[in-house]
């Protein structure tokens, strides 16, 4: 898990080298015209659904009409193993199931008025999700509990699973250099999958 840690952090640190490396590329280099057909921008988001979550993502556009993105998001949900009579003394305790994902995925932008304003981008892809749960739940006995307050002990298992994505966006442009968008997202792998709606902000070039 710690190794995973540092990989997000690898992957967070690179894009955001390669966000300013482009963006003093595209001005100093490219000419007007050919500087606006490569777009870049970063979206921290919020996920609300079967789990609650954070997220950030690295998007680069080609000609206001194709889309690649790599992103990560953690997300997180009450245990759902989590024995009827479980109580610990402050809810910070709660076990909970938590999934991260580090996915890329590819997408298509279409345009819903004249001004270009508004636009979808019917995006999916993959992902490498990790998926941290507890179990092996054992009650306490004679009203002993833990350090923690908690009247069962148990284990975090963790394990990788490879994960379907399902990423469309709907896009408001406000300005040249921000934008918000709303996503009904899908995450599938057989063990845990996400379903629900992303709210995130789009900071950077992104017309």
């Amino acid at each position: 898990m710690e190794q995973r840690k540092i990989g997000i952090v690898a992957v967070v640190y690179f894009c955001l080298f390669v966000f300013n490396s482009f963006d003093a590329y595209s001005d100093e280099i490219l000419d007007d015209e050919e500087s606006t057909r490569h777009n870049f921008y970063v979206s921290p988001e919020i996920m609300i659904g079967n789990y609650w979550g954070l997220g950030v993502n690295f998007t680069y556009t080609y000609d206001h009409s194709y889309s690649f993105q790599i992103g990560t998001s953690w997300m997180a949900k009450k245990a759902a193993n989590l024995p009827n009579d479980y109580y610990t003394f402050t809810m910070f305790t709660v076990p909970h199931d938590h999934l991260t994902h580090i996915h890329i995925a590819l997408g298509m932008m279409i345009y819903l008025n004249e001004l270009e304003t508004i636009r979808l981008n019917l995006s999916a892809g993959v992902a490498s999700t990790s998926i941290c749960e507890p179990r092996n739940f054992v009650k306490l006995t004679d009203g002993e509990v833990t350090e923690d307050g908690e009247n069962y002990t148990y284990q975090h298992f963790e394990y990788d699973k490879v994960s379907l994505v399902a990423l469309p966006s709907l896009q408001f442009l406000i300005q040249d250099n921000i934008g918000i968008y709303i996503s009904p997202s899908y995450i599938y792998n057989s063990d845990r999958s996400f379903s629900g709606v992303k709210l995130g902000v789009m900071l950077g070039k992104i017309k």
